[in-house]
């Protein structure tokens, strides 16, 4: 019953926030005068701001949840020398006074900048919020960091229309504690077009004498709420020990909007784009002991006192005597490796003690948050963390590029950047490819070897009613779409998981449709690896793998672009919880792959009875080479011999060959 009544005063408390704060924007008060020399109003006092509001309207309620108190336009005019002044400024009220945080890119406002001859929105941009001042934390200010280049879209609009016009979706605030791990950016809806003519004193380049005649009002903005979701495919077709990946985020949209504006067209979002170092993983519980305790250092090609390496990415394999060798183009603390090739640092380590099967080795996107949490507060002493919508993550477990074939994107933000920041706006004509295998016959395959292919998709798909979902289950569904067979989604609060499958069911039956947006096709790196004591002179079986992928922070949805059949386009906003996409890893096929062993005794026993045919052939018609065959034999029956043994060893690597020592399981 408390409960109950705590919410019902926390609903009335938001109600009439929310109406307060319509009133408080459309009658905000203005500088009277900007002065001949314009105050710095982004280090006015805040309290002096809002001399006219009573903070007793704002209380602190637990239960609250932050809003927009204010907009304010400030020195708007066309004289040069006020540009400098000119500014846009949020107040917000966070009821709760848990502390948001106030420094970097944390906190953006979704603000439309550009507009159509109509004067409707073309685009909207995430534009970050500057922390100016704050009370008690319970409200804040900040300034609308990109002020210069929204002021060239304000003053193109007034000179059209005769006023500026500001329309914010939603507000990013994020709170936290204190600790790096424990943030969370929220998107809160706002919705508001606000609309100011006139100018304040001194700021009229026509009439520079005049009083101000600055006025505002507002209307309410068509804004979209997602919850957005994420998985991911893998072709598992590899090629020097990469395959394709497709990135996916999906959402429902509710009916309305398509029979009200037409078919989805494009897709704006913005995100934070990094390749993680590589990943170890291994099965070998001695390996890993050991291992750990260097994680996140510098060894340089060899650790005094380390007695294990990591040997990984195979170049050849040879048969060589009675013995089947392999050798490795990557490892990690071995003597007998030149620098170029030889890693330095280990920043990712993960155990699979007793993995035995290829699906016992994988790593779950949820371990490896967890993993970049752990690192991040206790390995990590480097200054700068790398912003993600749910903590601050260590910039030591990403290398300094992303894919080659993807810097293009973050340098059209910063052309010196390599990884980092990218925003994009995807066309549903703008199609995508993966490289996949061939469908090849035997004979093929023999003699033209694995042969590949560019297979298309549609960027954006939306699932509604007509499709033919009834039928498939999650396998099928999964390999139709591109995702992840076992993708499980959180049903609600009550933290029940459906599949995919299930949820697009679910929506389209709640009059909606479920819009999978695939952004990025990038490269998934898997070699297996031997985890080595170098105690033990003979090498061991492969005991895990080393992989590489890139992650998606604080990904964002903007807008969706809806065009009609008409081919007239309509932009909205969208409100948007940001999230971090983190897949997990899946090692390579080949790693205990025993079909990969027995492919191998298969073909040397194939040898074997194709050298005995040709003996046979040759002995039976052409009689005058027996001398030369008999000359030979001994030679023939030593390669048959080795030949023999060689089989045996495979034999033996399927059957349970020798084991290494410390700690192998």
């Amino acid at each position: 019953m408390k409960k109950t009544a705590l919410k019902i005063i926390s609903l009335i408390g938001a109600i009439f926030c929310a109406v307060f704060s319509l009133f408080s924007s459309t009658f905000a008060a203005f500088p009277a005068r900007a002065e001949d020399v314009p105050t710095d109003y982004t280090k006015t006092d805040i309290m002096d701001d809002l001399s006219d509001v009573s903070t007793a309207l704002y209380p602190k309620n637990p239960l609250g949840v932050p809003q927009v108190i204010r907009f304010q336009e400030y020195c708007f005019s066309e004289k040069s020398f006020y540009e400098m002044y000119y500014g846009l400024f949020v107040y917000i009220y966070n009821p709760t006074e848990v502390p948001l945080k106030t420094e970097r890119n944390f906190n953006k406002l979704n603000i439309a900048t550009a507009y159509d001859e109509d004067g409707q929105p073309t685009s909207y941009d995430n534009v970050r919020l500057t922390y100016c001042d704050s009370v008690s934390n319970r409200i804040y200010k900040f300034y609308v960091a990109d002020s210069t280049s929204i002021l060239k879209t304000a003053k193109e609009y007034n000179k059209a229309h005769g006023k500026r016009r500001y329309d914010i979706a939603g507000v990013q605030l994020t709170h936290t504690d204190g600790t790096l791990t424990d943030s969370q950016t929220k998107d809160r809806a706002y919705g508001y077009t606000y609309y100011f003519e006139g100018y304040a004193a001194t700021c009229d380049i026509n009439n520079p004498d005049a009083e101000s005649t600055l006025k505002c009002s507002t209307e309410k903005l068509e804004t979209i709420q997602l919850d957005v979701h994420q998985t991911n495919y893998r072709t598992g077709d590899y090629q020097d020990f990469v395959c394709d990946e497709l990135n996916t985020v999906f959402f429902s949209v509710p009916d309305e909007y398509f029979e009200k504006y037409g078919n989805l067209q494009k897709i704006k979002a913005e995100w934070y784009e990094y390749k993680t170092k590589p990943v170890f993983v291994t099965s070998d519980s001695g390996a890993y002991e050991a291992l750990k305790p260097y994680i996140g250092k510098d060894i340089g090609n060899k650790q005094e006192g380390l007695d294990w390496c990591v040997l990984w990415q195979q170049d050849r394999i040879a048969v060589a005597g009675d013995s089947i060798w392999k050798t490795y183009s990557k490892t990690y603390n071995d003597i007998g490796s030149a620098s170029a090739r030889c890693l330095s640092r280990m920043d990712w380590l993960f155990s699979r003690k007793g993995a035995i099967t290829n699906a016992d080795f994988k790593v779950s996107k949820t371990e490896m948050k967890e993993y970049m949490d752990w690192y991040s507060e206790n390995i990590a002493t480097d200054a700068e963390k790398i912003v993600g919508a749910n903590g601050e993550y260590s910039v030591k477990l990403f290398e300094d590029s992303i894919d080659a074939d993807r810097l293009h994107l973050v340098k059209e933000h910063n052309p010196d950047a390599t990884s980092g920041y990218v925003c994009q706006e995807i066309d549903a004509k703008d199609k995508g490819s993966l490289t996949v295998q061939k469908d090849q016959g035997f004979w093929d395959k023999f003699w033209n070897g694995v042969q590949y292919e560019q297979k298309g998709y549609d960027p954006i798909i939306v699932l509604d009613d007509s499709d033919n979902l009834a039928s498939m289950d999650d396998a099928s569904f999964a390999k139709t779409y591109l995702v992840k067979a076992d993708e499980k989604i959180e049903k609600d609060e009550t933290g029940e998981k459906i599949s995919l499958l299930e949820y697009c069911k679910e929506e389209i039956e709640n009059n909606g449709k479920v819009v999978l947006f695939r952004f990025a096709v990038t490269d998934y790196y898997a070699s297996t690896a031997r985890f080595e004591y170098t105690g033990n002179l003979l090498m061991s079986d492969e005991d895990g793998y080393v992989a590489q992928e890139t992650v998606f922070l604080n990904f964002d949805v903007i807008s969706l672009t809806f065009r009609s059949a008409e081919g007239a386009d309509v932009v909205i906003g969208c409100v948007a919880d940001p999230i971090d996409i983190i897949n997990g890893t899946d090692p390579p096929p080949d790693l205990n792959n025993e079909d990969d062993k027995w492919a191998l005794i298969i073909g040397l026993i194939f040898g074997f009875a194709v050298l005995v045919v040709v003996l046979i052939i040759i002995g039976v018609y052409f009689p005058n080479f027996g001398t030369l065959v008999l000359n030979g034999g001994a030679k023939v029956l030593t390669g048959i011999g080795n030949g023999l043994k060689a089989v045996g060893n495979a034999f033996k690597d399927v059957f349970g060959g020798n084991k290494k020592k410390g700690g192998k399981k």
